[in-house]
């Protein structure tokens, strides 16, 4: 490496004034949020020109590494520095080059083009809102200002040493200081691939189309709704630097279902060695990767456009372990083994507890009915281990209805989902061992037995007798109704009436944000609900269950 400090005019010199941005840097980001409450990368940066120009102070801007006229380190400082004197009326000193980034190219050069179209256009727009807030507060001399960036503030100019590949030259240059993610080198590497010789218009033309391809998929991943539903999202210890949401999607096509280390982050030396393992051309081994990325993504932007499909996968990655959605999601989305009738027994046995594997393998699937049906069939469900396959249970009758409907659920019940009496259980009563009334609760009630049977708003539990004579109580899944968390403190000791006012009346969702249950809301259809609603409703839920899994 040689360096040397210079002015921001005679940098632009060295490079004939124009900076190319290469396939491995990532995307602009300035102006983004900081979340520790201090001020974004974009009005840190303004504010230091503009307070050392007030000072007729010298602004230093630290190094910049070159490879040639290639941005190894400080794109996004040199960015800034274009969008300013765009701002200021004076770009045309110098330009920036994109290699395949046809959006933000095209916005560079006047186009019009959509703050969605990509990252790098977003975050330009974002920062010249940011520069425009600020120049408007001052009476600033523009010409002058301008004037004072290209003179005034300076860099360290470094260079790689001659011959040293750029990617390895930035890799030297940053260390760990810089977000360069696995996913960025993946993407190098294969555009690379496509060929060397940017004079190549067909070599030109496959980059251009594989670096849009890919800037469309990142897109899609970093959405809120994607990272949310595949958990694409994750904590790496202090100082690692955090995957990207797209990884997922390397992992899975590089990786082998029952890989050891399937978890692990994804590595660009796993791609280098399956890369070069492939002995065809260069630009064949590039084809071919991105052919298996775009069927696989095909069929994860398929999977979440259909409702049915979306319900049945988040519900199965939510009850499956680690290992088995790896495995899931690669016969689904990677090598397409798993088909819609496969999809509908994965959805059905997940809900039994049964690992993917066992699924496949068919194992014990009746042993593990026999024992949901035994746990789900107890008097009391709601204060025993039970209470996990009830909300399970309830879950699924749910999200069956709205399968049927063709409607998404929302699954942010999952964390916050609540089981809670249809017929309050604090207006159920019986004897204690001493013969004292207690409510369903344990806890003693202020009244007298003969005011307890004269007073209708109370039901007596020895009353809610199977027709076979079994006992239940309102602790059974027949009194038993799935609601979101937050609303459990407003349903838990109202009537019957006050709860199907609840449901059934119009509203704000955001109040009684449970009336979207659907299989919850048919519960209160009728009129009233006493001992023999919670039966019927009882043993409907056990006739059903047997039915779903196929025993009579």
């Amino acid at each position: 490496m040689v360096s040397s400090r210079m002015s921001f005019r005679e940098l632009i010199c060295t490079v004939g004034g124009r900076f190319t941005v290469p396939l491995y840097q990532r995307r602009y980001v300035w102006g983004e949020p900081r979340a520790d409450g201090a001020p974004d990368s974009a009005t840190r940066m303004i504010g230091d020109l503009l307070s050392a120009y007030a000072a007729g102070e010298e602004c230093f801007l630290q190094s910049i590494t070159l490879a040639g006229d290639e941005i190894v380190d400080g794109q996004q400082r040199l960015t800034f520095l274009r969008l300013l004197l765009m701002r200021l009326g004076r770009p045309e000193a110098f330009a920036l080059h994109y290699a395949c980034r046809p959006a933000a190219q095209s916005w560079m050069e006047g186009g019009n083009v959509a703050p969605s179209a990509s990252q790098d256009v977003y975050y330009f727009e974002k920062t010249l809102k940011i520069i425009n807030a600020v120049i408007a507060q001052t009476g600033l001399d523009r010409d002058r200002f301008v004037e004072y960036i290209y003179d005034k503030v300076s860099f360290l100019l470094v260079r790689s040493e001659k011959g040293a590949p750029s990617l390895v030259a930035y890799k030297m240059v940053n260390g760990t200081k810089s977000q360069l993610h696995q996913c960025d080198l993946i993407k190098a590497r294969l555009l690379n691939l496509c060929g060397s010789d940017e004079a190549d218009p067909i070599a030109d033309a496959v980059r251009t189309r594989y670096a849009a391809e890919w800037e469309n998929w990142t897109r899609w991943w970093n959405s809120a709704d994607v990272i949310e539903f595949f958990k694409a999202d994750w904590d790496v210890p202090g100082g690692a630097i955090k995957p990207q949401p797209i990884d997922l999607l390397l992992r899975l096509c590089l990786r082998s279902r029952g890989d050891a280390g399937f978890a692990g982050p994804l590595v660009y030396e796993e791609f280098r060695k399956n890369i070069d393992s492939v002995k065809v051309s260069p630009a064949s081994k590039a084809l071919r990767f991105f052919m298996r990325l775009r069927l696989a993504q095909k069929r994860f932007e398929d999977a979440l456009s259909s409702p049915e499909s979306y319900n049945r996968i988040r519900a199965i990655l939510l009850l499956q372990d680690e290992h088995s959605r790896f495995d899931f999601l690669h016969d689904y989305f990677v090598t397409a083994s798993v088909g819609k009738s496969s999809l509908e027994d994965i959805y059905k046995y997940s809900f039994l507890g049964m690992t993917y594997d066992e699924i496949g393998r068919k194992d014990s699937t009746t042993a593990r009915f026999e024992e949901l049906l035994a746990s789900i069939s107890m008097a009391d469900v709601y204060r025993t281990e039970s209470k996990r396959d009830a909300l399970n249970l309830l879950l699924r009758l749910n999200i069956d209805e709205d399968i049927k409907l063709g409607r998404r659920f929302d699954f942010s019940i999952w964390g916050n989902r609540s089981l809670e009496h249809i017929f309050s259980k604090s207006k159920v009563w019986h004897r204690g061992s001493d013969g004292r009334a207690l409510d369903g609760n344990d806890n003693e009630i202020s009244m007298s037995a003969r005011q307890l049977e004269a007073d209708s708003s109370y039901m007596r539990r020895d009353r809610i007798v199977n027709f076979d004579g079994m006992p239940l109580s309102e602790h059974c899944i027949g009194n038993l109704v799935l609601l979101y968390g937050q609303n459990n403190v407003e349903f838990g000791n109202a009537s019957f009436s006050r709860k199907k006012m609840m449901f059934l009346t119009p509203g704000d969702l955001g109040v009684f944000q449970s009336r979207n249950l659907l299989h919850s809301v048919c519960v209160f259809a009728g009129n009233e609900w006493r001992e023999r609603q919670i039966v019927d409703n009882y043993n409907l839920t056990i006739k059903n269950l047997k039915l779903y899994y196929g025993y009579r």
